[in-house]
């Protein structure tokens, strides 16, 4: 018979045979216990000084390494703290475990300290029902191995994503005898789903069939670890590739096949392609606004007159905006393995011939990267596009460089222009597009993979919502460099406000009630966190210090005086423009209707 174990303790050794690293969290009362049980020497617990930033650290964490990141927050304020980082995780399909303290259950709606009861007694985990794929609240000590091992086991499979535990502070102290049982290590991808022979066959014919095929790569690319297989898939049809937000970096930017990144801020040459494609094939994307242009037909996509054959591992996905021809329920990797190998014969017996009809837009491809990387900047505050050509400079020589970047000019301005060859290059927030996310998240990476040299790239705006996560990375020497893009506003909100409403801002740029421009003295910030600061007066200083603030090996923040302008070219369509002047445009509206 196996001995007793506390709750706590039963967690903490389940967790170590899940190999898990880090364990990230701020306490309270509710998981004391759980704190004494791990001084575990596997596990190492990483304290912050906000529950958002432990969520989105977890996050970065998995983004690198396809392991879940695993966070403990207190009952209440602790759980609700952690909300939004949860949900940008969901909604770019990281696996994360939440284990949270609650309240006593022999309290239940009596009141105890920060317990939620409102409308139903002991209820905190309710609130994560909208963005989370299971939620379990254990009754019993006996049943929190068996919970556990479900929940690792969900937050992995098919299409990964965040769960929560829900603990009542007590079960953490209870004994019990039952753990032990469940002892299979779960990792990402240990059950690869694929589509039955039949649709197999029927993708085959349609590529066949096709004259101008566009392979358009999404983020189920990457967590399928499907990148060998699109580049063999995209040279044995020697069809280009176009990439979402999420799928940035899946197939090298290099390559004579890439076309970049396509959608509402997407590349020109990309969006062209898909345009006169006459067979998308669609791997793993959920064809979001900002990808698809609004789904507006002549911007983005045009499947009036081309086909979509779609490969997902979601069936959820199905029909939800675009019509599929052909909808495969299957993972990326598994699945075009099951058509490279079937194409492959067929081609041995001389069946695929295709001339490269996509040359004139890989021509404007090029051109559009050249003109890109002839920007100057003689005077601050600086270009933001001649900020991320610095970027650009310092990728090509060293491709271990992970940029994690914030919304903005960060998220929307690399997208569009950088050319990536890794998937660790380009690391952001792009189902939620949160403000906040680059600065913790990119400790998450550094601690997931501390081979890579991370930037994280951020506004000012971004940084103040998460900047005690400078004061985490000081205090466990977590060498990550901050690229604070310091324009004094919530810069793309700014500019909409410029474009729409005649430049009345109000609430977006930072004026003090004196009308005057403020912000913190972010070096200042960084000195006084015990971490060096640097801020950079001239365009022509910006290179050299972020190469010394790499080669420091220590936390450095490097503020950037940056202009407003140019915004990032729209080149595809977003329509908000309408939506401000009262139009509604309906899906799959057509470019010439509203022009």
């Amino acid at each position: 018979m196996m001995n007793e174990l506390r709750g706590s303790e039963v967690i903490v050794k389940y967790l170590e045979r899940q190999k898990v690293e880090y364990v990230f969290t701020l306490t309270g009362h509710t998981i004391v216990d759980l704190y004494d049980a791990l001084y575990s020497p596997d596990i190492n617990l990483i304290q912050v000084r906000h529950e958002a930033v432990a969520a989105y650290m977890a996050d970065g964490y998995f983004r690198v390494t396809h392991k879940p990141g695993v966070v403990v927050t207190h009952v209440g304020p602790g759980l609700l703290n952690a909300v939004p980082a949860v949900a940008n995780a969901a909604l770019d399909s990281s696996a994360m475990i939440i284990i949270s303290g609650d309240a006593p259950s022999i309290y239940e709606g009596a009141g105890a300290h920060q317990e939620i009861n409102l409308l139903i007694d002991l209820s905190q985990h309710l609130t994560y029902l909208p963005f989370v794929k299971r939620v379990w609240q254990v009754h019993h000590v006996h049943n929190l191995e068996r919970i556990l091992d479900r929940a690792f086991s969900l937050a992995l499979s098919n299409r990964p994503g965040p769960v929560l535990v829900d603990i009542p502070m007590e079960i953490f102290s209870l004994k019990t005898n039952k753990h032990g049982i469940y002892r299979r290590l779960h990792r990402l991808n240990d059950l690869r789903i694929r589509p039955s022979p039949e649709k197999i066959n029927e993708a085959i014919n349609m590529i066949l069939r096709s004259e101008r095929p566009v392979i358009l790569a999404g983020g189920g690319v990457r967590l399928s670890e499907a990148e060998p297989e699109l580049l063999e898939f995209a040279e044995l049809l020697n069809a280009p590739v176009v990439t979402t937000m999420g799928g940035k970096g899946t197939f090298p930017e290099d390559h004579p096949l890439a076309l970049g990144f396509a959608g509402g801020w997407g590349n020109p040459a990309a969006n062209k392609a898909l345009l006169e494609a006459d067979l998308v094939i669609a791997l793993g994307t959920r064809f979001g606004e900002v990808n698809s242009s609004s789904w507006i037909y002549g911007y983005t996509f045009d499947f009036s007159k081309s086909r979509l054959l779609r490969i997902d591992i979601d069936e959820k996905e199905q029909s939800k905006s675009f019509p599929e021809d052909l909808f495969l329920l299957g993972d990326i990797k598994a699945t075009l393995r099951e058509i490279i190998d079937q194409l492959r014969n067929l081609i041995r017996k001389g069946k695929v011939e295709r001339s490269p009809w996509f040359n004139s837009f890989k021509e404007v491809y090029d051109k559009y990267w050249e003109d890109f990387m002839s920007v100057t900047a003689e005077n601050t505050p600086i270009r933001p596009d001649y900020i991320v050509k610095v970027l650009q400079m310092l990728i090509k020589k060293d491709e271990n460089i992970s940029l994690v970047t914030d919304v903005g000019w960060p998220k929307n301005g690399i997208a569009q222009f950088l050319r990536i060859t890794k998937p660790h290059n380009y690391i952001t927030t792009a189902g939620l597009a949160i403000m906040g996310f680059a600065p913790p998240a990119a400790l998450g990476v550094k601690l997931g993979n501390p081979n890579l040299k991370v930037i994280s790239v951020v506004g000012d705006g971004g940084f103040t919502s998460t900047v005690t996560c400078l004061f985490t990375a000081k205090q466990y020497e977590i060498p990550v460099v901050f690229l604070v893009l310091n324009n004094y506003s919530f810069g793309t909100i700014q500019n909409i406000q410029r474009i729409h409403y005649g430049e009345r801002y109000i609430g977006t740029a930072f004026y003090d009630k004196y009308k005057r421009l403020y912000n913190p003295d972010f070096v200042k910030i960084a000195e006084a966190s015990g971490v060096k600061g640097m801020r950079i007066e001239r365009p022509s200083e910006l290179l050299d210090a972020l190469n010394e603030a790499i080669k420091l090996s220590e936390p450095v923040v490097v503020e950037v005086p940056t202009a407003l302008q140019p915004d990032v070219p729209v080149t595809g369509h977003w329509s908000i423009s309408e939506i401000y002047h009262g139009k509604l445009i309906y899906m799959f509206d057509r470019r010439e209707n509203i022009e």
